[in-house]
């Protein structure tokens, strides 16, 4: 454990100098969408901040999470932060998007939310376009709606297959999907699979250095360092005398785009939430999950293009479900 904290301890420092030094070229792996000044006027100005996480085992785990908290320590050092930890195995980005409320919501205001479920909507949830789509703006929409302040940073964490189909000049259909989102809802990501990728082609990284699906420190430290940069790139200038909080546009949270699938078939203006009426039950229950919730609904689809008033009404879908 003192060995590991160790560890943690020096790459996060080597993450400040590299980021401290990182500018002169933009990184193509990093996408830098909306402001993400409201959570610097909250750590810089108010001296407070709370950071939440949510994700799957790559998040639960002590990877990146840890990582990105100490660097967000060394660049606000007068700042309080308090950081949530709601990574939980093998959920994915639906099973998210139900549990965003109890897991992070719960915890009062959010200044900074940072989601990985690229993996496992792609291995353990095997989520179709759709699926992703619907799981990844059901998290985005919640945010925007209960929380506009909210600045959202969503790394795309990778496995094998994802890395062959990246090497093979593809792009994974779960990173896919979710970029359509956020490319939508103005969301800045972090294309750490394809990073592993170039780092590999280049001779740089091998997969066995990066640790796997589950990354070793030296993979999580790759993925730290993007988003230190991407971080940085907005942040490395002083921030304007008279600085005030931006609201996101009501554009950006009232009239979700029509996102097409492979079908040509749209999922969003207008369509109406609907739930199976069979409940997929796909994994175990966990005692992280409050009063033992589902962990993977796959029959539940999170609605494209909720309706407001319709919000509420999910929320309590998903606070009625339990595993029997």
């Amino acid at each position: 454990m003192i060995q590991l904290t160790r560890t943690v301890f020096l790459v996060t420092v080597f993450l400040i100098a590299l980021g401290q030094a990182a500018g002169a070229e933009a990184n193509r792996n990093v996408t830098l969408r909306g402001g993400l000044q409201n959570a610097r006027l909250q750590f810089e100005q108010k001296k407070t901040g709370r950071v939440a996480f949510v994700g799957g085992s790559i998040t639960q785990m002590n990877g990146y999470r840890p990582m990105v908290s100490d660097w967000l320590r060394a660049r606000f050092p007068e700042t309080r932060f308090e950081f949530i930890n709601a990574g939980i195995s093998s959920t994915d980005s639906q099973t998210g998007a139900f549990r965003l409320g109890d897991h992070v919501l719960a915890n009062g205001r959010i200044d900074l939310l940072f989601v990985e479920f690229a993996v496992n909507d792609d291995q353990d949830a095997q989520h179709s376009r759709r699926g992703c789509i619907l799981g990844m703006e059901g998290i985005v929409r919640q945010m925007r709606l209960r929380q506009p302040l909210c600045e959202l940073v969503v790394t795309h964490f990778v496995n094998p297959p994802m890395l062959k189909q990246i090497q093979s000049g593809e792009v994974p259909p779960s990173i896919e999907a979710h970029e359509d989102v956020l490319r939508h809802y103005n969301v800045s990501s972090v294309y750490l699979a394809r990073e592993v990728a170039d780092r590999i082609a280049a001779g740089k990284l091998t997969w066995a250095q990066y640790g796997g699906t589950h990354p070793k420190p030296a993979g999580n430290a790759v993925a730290a360092k993007l988003i230190g940069e991407l971080l940085d790139r907005r942040w490395a200038k002083p921030l304007p005398v008279g600085s005030r909080n931006a609201k996101v546009p009501a554009s950006n949270t009232n009239a979700p785009r029509s996102i097409p699938t492979p079908s040509g078939r749209g999922l969003g203006r207008g369509r109406k939430p609907s739930i199976s009426n069979r409940i997929s039950l796909n994994g175990s229950t966990q005692s992280t999950l409050p009063t033992r919730f589902l962990l993977k609904v796959r029959s539940f689809m999170f609605p494209m293009a909720l309706p407001l008033p319709a919000l509420s009404r999910w929320e309590r879908v998903w606070r009625n479900v339990r595993v029997t």
